[in-house]
């Protein structure tokens, strides 16, 4: 618990002294394509990726690390799936990384350590990379000190408005890996239980929350994933998850898990997002 103290005490001081700009010049969350710690293709993604035309920009200043054209060395934090990416180094161990670039219109020097200034145009969003239809941006910052992905939003301008959440079709999994819905079902067994949401296509929650009678038992945060035994995990109250436990499939999302003990239960659930704005969902359950 103190390393993952330690990581949110390190990201409010740099939301505090170290504020990247948009890559783009006009963003909105309409413009989300794929929300940080969304489900892409079984894996939790470290992106933020945008759909839109605009030139891109260079959201901090900083000098050029790397810019990749032909990459086939998957990593966890740069796949390949990137495209033509360029990758710039910043103060604090910090990179910022702008993936699915058109190679042919890169406006800034590939020389490594080539200074570069905020707001600086980069070049232009393309298909470089696995996105298909029009150009997008797949956007990262990169805390390699930490071995840490940092959600964007955690580092940019606050928008006056965010992705809409929703919470339903509430699911409870067990440690047979059985599934069972809370529409159907209020009656269960004591034990450890994942509970599941359906799943936003676009948008994740800055947090989800589990409350036992009150009283919360587990939080799920978006504003850090972190890379563990060579896997991607988000951070709960009291252990990480991997992806196959945050997405079991393409239609569930982890709200957290609990334990549920024996006794009239009040389970409370709760996604908010970047505004501080939650959507709750309240059930009465009866465990033996």
């Amino acid at each position: 618990m103190k390393k993952i103290f330690i990581l949110f005490t390190h990201i409010f001081l740099l939301n505090c002294l170290f504020a990247f700009d948009w890559p783009l010049e006009e963003v909105s969350p309409d413009l989300y394509k794929s929300d940080f710690g969304q489900n892409m293709s079984g894996n939790i993604s470290t992106s933020l990726i945008f759909n839109s035309p605009d030139p891109v920009k260079i959201s901090e200043d900083g000098k050029i690390l790397a810019v990749i054209q032909d990459y086939s060395d998957d990593t966890n934090f740069f796949p390949s799936t990137l495209g033509t990416a360029v990758i710039v180094a910043h103060e604090d161990n910090l990179l910022s990384v702008y993936g699915n670039i058109d190679k042919e219109k890169i406006y800034i020097s590939s020389e490594n350590n080539y200074s570069v200034e905020k707001g600086q145009h980069l070049g232009e969003c393309a298909n470089s990379g696995w996105q298909s239809g029009n150009s997008t941006l797949e956007f990262q910052i990169i805390d390699i000190k930490n071995s840490s992905a940092i959600n964007p939003k955690v580092m940019l301008p606050h928008l006056d408005s965010a992705l809409p959440l929703t919470i339903s079709d509430i699911t409870l999994r067990n440690k047979k890996n059985e599934f069972f819905s809370l529409n159907e079902r209020r009656t269960f067994p004591t034990g450890i239980y994942k509970i599941y949401r359906k799943r936003n296509t676009v948008a994740v929650p800055y947090q989800s929350s589990v409350l036992v009678n009150g009283i919360e038992y587990d939080q799920i945060n978006y504003n850090i994933l972190v890379e563990e035994n060579g896997k991607i995990c988000v951070i709960g109250k009291k252990r990480k998850y991997v992806a196959e436990e945050v997405y079991p499939n393409d239609k569930l999302q982890l709200i957290g898990e609990v334990m549920l003990s024996p006794g009239k239960t009040s389970l409370n659930l709760i996604v908010t997002d970047f505004l501080n704005k939650s959507r709750q969902i309240n059930y009465n359950l009866t465990i033996y």
